[in-house]
């Protein structure tokens, strides 16, 4: 709560003063507004033109009712306009999500879609042309970015495990040993490991499904969530299942059978999916034409949105940046729901087994190697002006590494001890 204190000439949001009943009230969070589009609890904090408080009991007689001149509010994410969000873009959020899309983040993780099938793809691209049409209105077309067809996807649960190892280059076996969301939402509690197999087990007895996308779709006073545009600039759709609860009872059984925690929490019963995000761009906060012609589109489409997409497999995938785009798919298992899986050991399968960690790497320790030092062979000199550089950027040392093997047949002439063959003597002819 940032506890921001809003100048009423400021509050938009089209409440009639008379949909406002204050009277002598003790409570002032009590008050609520109800007009023909809206219902909104509030809380009045009558201030003076001093800025001091105005106690509630001093405010005139009842049926005389005294307006407030200022409305205190959450915090700005917050400001309502009718039954749904405004769209409030925050530029620092945008840059940060543009900053970590490009991050390396290896994982895995088990997904609808990626891509759907081609109708639900047509879909989706008139809805990315539609944005197109109206950031290129307002001159923001370098602002937009649409995901390819094929990368757009929903994620089932993420099969993300605790990186045991601590390296970012590659995923090891023993970082696919521990649910990661499972660890953060059980810390200090002994956890089993997770069964990545399940995936196997799971998809074969699971039959394909229905997702729907529309006004009536999602969970009450979610509705606005169908399409939107969140503050750090991500173009969100949401669905549901058509057997509603389908997806949460497949997220609750993955974590009491397997003990792998979907993200969010068994209870989430939502289809989620992003089909494009912004760059920052000043305008998109400056230009309110942009931001009103951008606002009454999804107000439009939330009630006109009215599309299915049947789920007829699912695929796990390791990547290497969360985005999922085909460059950034390390590997795939494709599996079809209803159907025989393949018989594989998952840990196998997506770890990177033929790469060892840094304390596993073979070759020769010279530390374990007992030389005779005497100092008189073998003496390099540095040039002090070469070297500076290496010791101001704070190098005390090197870590020796075999980048070559060469076959010698004869160990003894390369030592310099192959014996010498004498020359042989002409025998002189028989008499």
């Amino acid at each position: 709560m940032s506890q921001e204190s809003i100048p009423r000439k400021y509050f938009s949001g089209g409440i009639m003063d008379e949909d406002i009943p204050i009277g002598r009230i003790q409570q002032s969070d009590a008050i609520q507004v109800v007009g023909d589009s809206y219902g909104l609890g509030i809380e009045i904090v009558p201030k003076g033109k001093n800025g001091e408080t105005i106690v509630l009991q001093d405010i005139a007689a009842p049926g005389t009712p005294k307006e407030p001149e200022e409305f205190p509010l959450s915090g700005p994410n917050d400001v309502l306009r009718g039954d749904k969000a405004m769209l409030n873009f925050d530029l620092g959020k945008i840059q940060e999500m543009n900053t970590n899309r490009e991050k390396t983040s290896l994982g895995l993780t088990l997904v609808m879609g990626g891509p759907f099938e081609q109708t639900f793809k047509d879909y989706i691209a008139q809805e990315q042309r539609n944005f197109q049409e109206i950031f290129a209105r307002h001159g923001l077309a370098d602002a937009l970015v649409l995901y390819g067809l094929d990368d757009v996807h929903a994620t089932l649960i993420g099969l993300d495990g605790v990186k045991k190892s601590n390296r970012q280059d590659v995923l090891l076996p023993e970082d696919l040993e521990y649910s990661q969301f499972l660890s953060d939402a059980a810390k200090g509690q002994e956890i089993q490991k997770m069964n990545l197999g399940h995936v196997l087990t799971w998809s074969q007895q699971q039959q394909p499904f229905d997702v729907d996308l529309g006004p009536r779709v999602l969970k009450e006073g979610r509705q606005d969530q169908v399409i939107r545009v969140t503050p750090d600039g991500l173009i969100v759709m949401k669905g549901r299942a058509r057997d509603r609860t389908l997806l949460s009872r497949i997220r609750a059984e993955f974590e009491v059978e397997a003990n792998i925690r979907h993200k969010y929490g068994r209870e989430d019963d939502e289809f989620f999916f992003v089909i494009g995000y912004l760059r920052p761009n000043p305008s998109l906060v400056s230009n309110t034409e942009f931001t009103d012609d951008l606002d009454a589109y999804l107000t439009r489409q939330r009630q006109e949105i009215n599309v299915s997409t049947r789920i007829n497999g699912v695929k796990v995938v390791s990547y290497s940046k969360t985005t999922l785009q085909q460059d950034a798919r390390r590997k795939e298992l494709e599996l079809s729901l209803g159907a025989p899986a393949p018989t594989i050991d998952m840990v196998d399968y997506f770890a990177d087994k033929a790469q060892l960690a840094p304390d596993k790497f073979g070759g020769i320790d010279l530390n374990e190697i007992e030389l005779n030092r005497q100092g008189s062979r073998g003496n390099i000199q540095f040039d002090p002006a070469a070297i500076q550089p290496f010791l101001e950027a704070g190098v005390d040392g090197f870590s020796p590494e075999i980048i070559g093997l060469t076959r010698i047949n004869n160990v003894l002439s390369v030592l310099g001890l192959e014996p010498k063959i004498p020359p042989s003597v002409p025998q002189a002819p028989a008499q």
